[in-house]
């Protein structure tokens, strides 16, 4: 006989990070996407209060970089940085609303960089070359640079990183 079985995920597992201190750090984990035709960083955030300088996931360092932070008013700035350019784009303000989860997912396709919000296109920018760096940390809850870090505060899940782009679905 045929026997139903119920399953659940978990639900309130995530970390949270304070905005002071917090972060995880992925040594070298740009080898990963490194010369690839295309790559994918996404994660599910969900901010405690928009603050300038949040950073949300970011590979900073080096010849290449790429990452997600937000600035006031919950715009999210998004860049790609590699030897042939400085490719950005810059969500509206009010794209991050506090205290909601969101799925938010950073695109290279090889011509452009997109930005999805929970699936949906948010907006692109025309960008070219490849993430030559085989040896930038990947960064989460944070967006370091050589004179300051920009923490997070909120809670992130399910952070993926994919050596293709994937499309909005």
């Amino acid at each position: 006989s045929l026997v139903p079985i119920i399953t659940f995920g978990q639900t309130e597992q995530y970390l949270h990070f304070d905005g002071v201190d917090d972060k995880v750090v992925l040594e070298d984990a740009s080898q990963y996407i490194a010369n690839s035709e295309g790559w994918t960083m996404m994660g599910w955030f969900r901010d405690d209060q928009l603050a300038y300088g949040q950073g949300m996931l970011s590979f900073r360092g080096g010849d290449s970089e790429s990452y997600l932070i937000q600035l006031n008013d919950g715009s999210i700035e998004c860049r790609y940085i590699n030897d042939d350019g400085f490719f950005e784009f810059v969500a509206p303000n009010f794209t991050t609303v506090p205290e909601e989860w969101q799925h938010f997912a950073w695109v290279f396709d090889g011509s452009k960089v997109t930005l999805f919000l929970d699936g949906e296109e948010v907006g692109a920018t025309a960008a070219s070359g490849s993430f030559g760096a085989s040896d930038v940390d990947l960064t989460i809850g944070d967006s370091p640079i050589e004179c300051c870090d920009f923490y997070y505060r909120g809670g992130i899940d399910e952070v993926m990183v994919w050596s293709k782009s994937l499309s909005g679905s």
